[in-house]
């Protein structure tokens, strides 16, 4: 069956300082939390984000990674929501949202 899969992709280092804002371990969990509230269900993982910001540094920072396929066309309409609190919190800059059409079943 065809289905969006969503890969959220959010730094953990702050806009401002270029510091660790949390760790990943507090960060995954806070994340889960936050779209179990939603009713999103997601994998979520530990990345490494190197980007440059918007200052002309170039950033190594801790990333949390999260996976969504949409099995029930739902979880999209959730995500600009999500995404916007976990920005705010965590004083991003920007948060990567990547979004695939792709074939996937449950067996």
């Amino acid at each position: 069956m065809k289905f969006t899969r969503y890969t959220i992709s959010l730094g953990l280092n702050d806009k401002d300082t270029l510091l660790p804002r949390t760790s990943y371990d507090v960060a995954s969990i806070e994340v889960a939390g936050r779209l179990a509230q939603l009713g999103v269900g997601a994998t979520i993982t530990k990345g490494t984000g190197v980007y440059k910001h918007e200052r002309g540094d170039v950033v190594i920072e801790d990333t949390v990674v999260i996976s969504i396929i949409d099995f029930d066309g739902t979880a999209g309409a959730m995500l600009s929501k999500f995404i916007d609190g976990v920005k705010r919190d965590y004083n991003q800059e920007s948060v990567a949202l990547v979004t695939d059409k792709i074939e996937s079943e449950l067996k």
